[in-house]
């Protein structure tokens, strides 16, 4: 048997070395969340999306968590706040909720899909706890 390795680093066009989460898609593509980045490989070459929303820019950059969910999309934690990424808009999207008061964000590290349920862990508490996108 022969096996084929690649390499992925900075080097090779990952936006940074160091990776906290990985996922492979329903599409073959691998993910990777690093300090800086989402990047994903194509078995080929590195596509990184640096985190595009400015208020995303404003936390930083460190991607904790992966998952995809029925229609594509994939849900991160980028530095402990859910993030969902639409993959077809290339778009990152803060996921907020209501509070006596205002806005806040939702702090949570995906780890699975189940329906239109984001499961996550709060990084503070520890407790299990679904978001419904839908």
């Amino acid at each position: 048997k022969k096996y084929f390795v690649s390499l992925v680093d900075a080097e090779t066009g990952l936006a940074q070395s160091s990776v906290y989460a990985m996922m492979k898609d329903t599409k073959g593509f691998v993910w990777f969340g690093t300090a800086q980045s989402l990047s994903r490989f194509d078995g080929g070459k590195v596509k990184n999306y640096a985190t595009l929303n400015a208020r995303i820019v404003k936390l930083g950059g460190l991607v904790r968590a992966i998952v995809q969910d029925t229609t594509s999309n994939l849900w991160l934690s980028v530095e402990n706040t859910l993030v969902r990424f639409d993959r077809k808009k290339e778009k990152f999207t803060l996921i907020m909720s209501k509070a006596a008061d205002g806005w806040q964000h939702i702090f949570g590290w995906p780890i699975a899909i189940k329906g239109t349920k984001v499961w996550c862990i709060s990084p503070v508490t520890q407790e299990v706890f679904y978001y419904d996108y839908q």
